[in-house]
């Protein structure tokens, strides 16, 4: 209830448009997106922005443990942004079922691996758009 009470003082006031557009021009800039003038993606970044916003109050309001901010995505869609995430996904193709992962009888396995313990995680990297670069 506290957490619920400290949200409300915390949330966030609407951006004025001069704001949003000016942030959108800063961001297009930075990210060398065209200046297409289309107002499609600005509404796009503005509803992500909102997002952004709600995010970071809760999060001041302790609700959360991370803060958001923008990224070369902000203006996409969720469903734009799942596409060039994830790529083409081919539904119809057969899956093959494998226990190659499965535990055998005897094995001995830790509860928790830490793989960054083991040097296998490596640090983050933009892959772009196909990972070759």
């Amino acid at each position: 209830v506290s957490a619920a009470r400290d949200l409300s003082s915390a949330a966030p006031l609407e951006r004025a448009d001069e704001e949003v557009r000016r942030l959108y021009e800063a961001w297009k800039s930075e990210h060398s997106r065209p200046r297409d003038g289309s107002s499609d993606r600005l509404e796009v970044f503005r509803d992500n922005l909102r997002y952004i916003d709600r995010h970071n109050a809760e999060a001041d309001a302790g609700l959360h443990t991370f803060r958001l901010g923008l990224t070369p995505f902000t203006d996409l869609t969720l469903e734009e942004f799942r596409a060039r995430a994830f790529g083409f996904l081919n539904s119809t193709l057969p899956r093959v079922a494998s226990d190659r992962y499965l535990p055998r009888a005897g094995d001995d396995l830790p509860d928790a691996v830490d793989w960054r313990q083991q040097g296998a995680v490596t640090g983050v990297k933009n892959q772009l758009d196909c990972g070759s670069y």
